[in-house]
C-alpha cells in the first residue's frame, strides 16, 4: 500500500495540516491502513471543518470504494432502498436513482460529497423540515474498527454505536457501506414560488406559514449594512404531471481538497460552459418557475459564480440553529451586531428545522441561519460576539461548518457533549480515530 505526505486544508482554507495519506483500493489494504495509531477517514475532503486530517497522523481516502452493491426500487411503492459503499458520491448515487424514478430524500449541497461523509456529519438538505437529516435514511451500515473488527450497525443491531456513528464525525471508525432508504418521486422538475422580502423576521414568518405546503423551502438574503435585509424566499414543490426527464449527463464544478495554502481556496475543474452562468434555481431574476430537480437541489454549489465569489479568500461558514421560542429576539440582536459594527456578510440562508436533538448532531426545532464571511480580524470580532449570543439564546452551532468552535463553546451549546465524549471513549478507549476537529473539541 502506497502512502504519501500531503498538506491538507479545509474548503474555506482556514486550517491546514501535514499528514500521511493513502487511498487503498482493496478491503485488505483498507483494513491494514488503520494500523497507524492515529488515523481518520476521508470522504470527499470538502468539509469547512478539519474533520478528515490531523498533524502527524494518517488520512485514509475512501474514494475507490464507490460501488452500488444492491438496490430494491419497486415502481408500485413510495419507498425503496439502495446499498452502497461509503465512498460513493452523492452525485453518482443521484444519477443512478433518478433514472429509476427515485432520489435520496435528503440531498446535501454538493454532489461531490460522499455517503460516508454525509453520515459522519448527519448532513441536511433544503427539505430538513420535512425529511430530517441524512442519518434518518440509514437503515443499516457496516463499520470497521481495528480493535472491534467489522460491525453491523442499525437501530436494532449495536444501536449504541449506530447512534454514535450518525453525526459522529468519523470518530467511531471507517464506514464501509450503508443501506439507505430512498423515495420514489412524482416528477423530476420542481415548481418554484419566489417572494421578495425586506427582512429576516418577514422571511421567518413566511417560512412558518408555508412549510406544510412545500416540498423544499429556503430564504436567501443579502445581510448588508442597511436597516432592510432584502432577500428571496423560495417555496418549491414537485411539478406533478410534468413528464420531462433529466439527462444522464451530470456536470458540475469539481472541487479539489488537496491544495497548497495560498492558492485559490476553491480549486475546481470547470468546463467552459459553466463560466459566467448561474444556476436557474439560484437566480432571483429567473422568469421560468420550473427547474430540473438537480439544479434546484444542488444550487448554488454547482454554480460557478458561487465559487468565484470566494476566490482567494479564507472563509468561515457559520450556521446556527435557533430555538423557536428565541427566534425573534435572536434575529433582532444579530441584526444590531452586524449593522452597528458595519461587518461584511453577503449570502445569508434561512431554513425551518424540525426534529429531536441528539448528541452533537445539528438538528431540532427552530430556525437555521447560515452565512459565509471572509476570515479577518474584524470578522473574528463579530463571530466571537455571535458565539456569545448563541450561548445566551440556547442556539447551537453546526460543528461541521465553523472551524473556530472550541471545547468551551461546544460544551456551553450542546447539553449532550459529555455523554457523547464518554460513550465514544467507552467504545474506543485507545482513541484510534482522531482529527483536528476532534482535538479542538476535546473529544
Amino acid at each position: 500500500m502506497k502512502t504519501a505526505s500531503r498538506t491538507f486544508t479545509t474548503i474555506g482554507q482556514d486550517d491546514l495540516a501535514r499528514a500521511e495519506w493513502c487511498a487503498p483500493d482493496r478491503y485488505r489494504d483498507l483494513r491494514a491502513s488503520f494500523s497507524a495509531p492515529n488515523s481518520i477517514v476521508q470522504g470527499a475532503g470538502l468539509s469547512y471543518a478539519s474533520a478528515s486530517f490531523a498533524d502527524h497522523s494518517r488520512t485514509v481516502s475512501m474514494r475507490h470504494f464507490d460501488r452500488i452493491i444492491a438496490a430494491e426500487l419497486p415502481q408500485d411503492q413510495d419507498w425503496g432502498s439502495v446499498t452502497v459503499e461509503a465512498g460513493i458520491t452523492l452525485g453518482k448515487l443521484y444519477s443512478f436513482l433518478i433514472s429509476r424514478g427515485y432520489v435520496p430524500s435528503v440531498c446535501a449541497g454538493h454532489p461531490q460529497l460522499s455517503v460516508g461523509g454525509l453520515i459522519a456529519s448527519d448532513a441536511h438538505g433544503k427539505n430538513q423540515f420535512r425529511e430530517g437529516n441524512f442519518c434518518s435514511l440509514i437503515e443499516e451500515m457496516k463499520l470497521f474498527h481495528p480493535d472491534h473488527g467489522e460491525l453491523l450497525l442499525s437501530p436494532a443491531s449495536n444501536p449504541e454505536v449506530f447512534e454514535l456513528t450518525c453525526g459522529g464525525f468519523g470518530l467511531t471508525g471507517a464506514i464501509l457501506s450503508a443501506k439507505i432508504k430512498v423515495g420514489r418521486i412524482p416528477a423530476q422538475c420542481v415548481e418554484q414560488e419566489k417572494q421578495k422580502l425586506v427582512g429576516l423576521e418577514e422571511a421567518y414568518k413566511l417560512l412558518q406559514e408555508n412549510w406544510q405546503r412545500a416540498d423544499f423551502m429556503t430564504s436567501t438574503h443579502d445581510f448588508g449594512r442597511t436597516a432592510d435585509i432584502p432577500g428571496t424566499t423560495v417555496l418549491a414543490r414537485f411539478h406533478r404531471g410534468d413528464g420531462r426527464k433529466e439527462t444522464a449527463e451530470f456536470e458540475y464544478p469539481k472541487l479539489n481538497p488537496n491544495i497548497e495554502p495560498g492558492n485559490n481556496s476553491f480549486v475546481f475543474n470547470l468546463l467552459s460552459r459553466f463560466r459566467g452562468r448561474s444556476s436557474p434555481a439560484n437566480s432571483m431574476d429567473n422568469s421560468d418557475p420550473i427547474a430540473p430537480l438537480r439544479d434546484y437541489l444542488f444550487s448554488p454549489h454547482t454554480d460557478w459564480s458561487y465559487f468565484a465569489l470566494h476566490k482567494d479568500k479564507i472563509i468561515v461558514q457559520h450556521q446556527v440553529l435557533i430555538p423557536a421560542n428565541a427566534v425573534d429576539r435572536y434575529l433582532n440582536d444579530l441584526r444590531t451586531l452586524v449593522q452597528q459594527g458595519e461587518y461584511d456578510i453577503s449570502r445569508t440562508v434561512l431554513q425551518i428545522f424540525r426534529g429531536n436533538h441528539k448528541l452533537l448532531r445539528f438538528e431540532g426545532d427552530g430556525l437555521s441561519i447560515s452565512f459565509d464571511v471572509p476570515r479577518t480580524p474584524k470578522s473574528e470580532d463579530l463571530l466571537k460576539k455571535i458565539d456569545a449570543l448563541n450561548v445566551a439564546m440556547g442556539a447551537r452551532t453546526n460543528l461541521i461548518k465553523d472551524n473556530r468552535i472550541d471545547q468551551k463553546t461546544v460544551k456551553a451549546q450542546y447539553a449532550d457533549y459529555e455523554e457523547f465524549r464518554e460513550r465514544l471513549h467507552t467504545f474506543d478507549p485507545n482513541r484510534r480515530f482522531k482529527s483536528k476537529l476532534s482535538e479542538r473539541l476535546g473529544l
